[in-house]
């Protein structure tokens, strides 16, 4: 069973953030996850700005020690003060390459992923796809299924999850 890094004894739970599955903290609400999940979480929140800044704020301010052990592998992580040329500080695992993300991170990272090029060309995407009538996205979707088979697996097209969206 993983254990938090930050708290020690207490055992991470399964839950879904945006509708991606993430190990987390029942006490402190840190977050243990693979770093192309935490881009689709990123990629995928239906919040607004405003709302992730009020989850934000309301969250008290935790900053994990500098070197915690990883919950899956044991091995020590490393802070890192930058995923995706953004100013975001969270443990790496180096040998297994989970993320620890402390309690307010994922918002953080959201928010930087709705201000940055790559998020708001995605809602605009996502607008012009909320205003088709049903023709249209009839007619979208049978586009997208005469994409060529080596693009059959991609099942969000608002998301590019083979590469970091800040880079």
């Amino acid at each position: 069973m993983k254990k938090c890094p930050r708290c020690k004894m207490i055992p991470l739970f399964k839950t879904q953030i945006s509708g991606v599955n993430v190990d987390q903290c029942g006490k402190c609400q840190g977050n243990f996850i693979l770093p192309d999940r935490l881009n689709r979480i990123a990629a995928t929140t239906e919040k607004t700005t405003s709302e992730l800044m009020t989850e934000w704020r309301e969250i008290p301010p935790i900053d994990t020690e500098s070197k915690v052990r990883c919950p899956q592998c044991r091995m020590m992580m490393v802070k890192q003060p930058k995923r995706g040329g953004v100013k975001f500080d969270h443990s790496l695992c180096e040998d297994c390459e989970m993320i620890w993300l402390d309690p307010g991170d994922i918002q953080l990272y959201q928010l930087a992923y709705l201000v940055s090029d790559k998020g708001k060309e995605a809602q605009k995407f996502k607008d012009i796809h909320a205003a088709m009538n049903d023709i249209e996205r009839a007619r979208l979707q049978q586009l997208i299924d005469e994409l060529p088979e080596e693009r059959s697996g991609v099942d969000n097209p608002y998301i590019d999850s083979g590469s970091d969206w800040l880079t």
